[in-house]
């Protein structure tokens, strides 16, 4: 989280925060790799920025 969403939680509400994230525990699978551009992923993925509208 940015530390803008951070910054005037309660010591309470970051020590649940951080206990939620060490419960979630480690995470098996890797990024996917970079690709070109002008090649199209082969897994769901988000376009951002949006395209313009023709």
């Amino acid at each position: 989280m940015p530390w803008w969403a951070l910054n005037r939680m309660t010591e309470i509400d970051l020590r649940a925060i951080y206990k939620y994230i060490q419960h979630l525990g480690v995470v098996n699978s890797s990024v996917p790799s970079y690709l070109l551009p002008g090649i199209e992923p082969t897994t769901a993925f988000i376009q951002w920025p949006l395209p313009p509208k023709q």
